[in-house]
């Protein structure tokens, strides 16, 4: 994420060759200068592309017992910014306050670590800069224990957000 900060100047030109110098139909110049000053996003993921996983066909009868699947997200960040920490956030619809991210399927969540860190909707994890990859880690879990899952497809999105700090 870039912050831009808009600015504009007006300067106005004129030429003064003394008190006598402007005769009927001298021009006065005018020029509008315009630009944007921003401070450039620490880390990008996946080249600020978007990324599609695909999770397979998950067996019912192991929802919430196999381990996580995991990802390597490429990411490539911007030293020297004089930063003491590098930060991301995540963004997405999340059970409460827990690190289950919702799907479209009904009682199918998703617990989710980003290189072993628990992260919540809204967030901050820490990023290490010097590293090409961020670790995605997704295990598919129940909404609710005491409820069945149908078999069917599901969806769920994130956005992770590099953090200016």
């Amino acid at each position: 994420m870039n912050k831009i900060f808009n600015f504009s100047f007006l300067i106005l030109f004129s030429l003064l060759l003394g008190s006598d110098a402007f005769a009927a139909g001298d021009v006065n110049l005018v020029v509008k200068l315009n630009g944007s000053v921003f401070i450039p996003a620490r880390c990008a993921f996946n080249l600020n592309t978007e990324y599609n996983i695909d999770l397979g066909k998950l067996d019912i009868q192991k929802i919430g017992s196999e381990p996580s699947i995991q990802f390597d997200i490429p990411q490539k960040c911007i030293t020297g910014l004089g930063a003491a920490e590098y930060l991301a956030r995540i963004n997405g619809t999340f059970v409460g306050t827990t690190n289950v991210l919702t799907t479209t399927h009904a009682n199918l969540g998703l617990k989710l670590l980003v290189n072993d860190q628990i992260v919540r909707n809204g967030s901050n994890f820490l990023v290490d800069s010097t590293n090409d990859k961020l670790k995605l880690s997704i295990a598919p879990t129940k909404l609710d224990g005491t409820k069945s899952i149908a078999p069917g497809k599901f969806s769920a999105t994130i956005t992770m957000v590099s953090i200016i700090r």
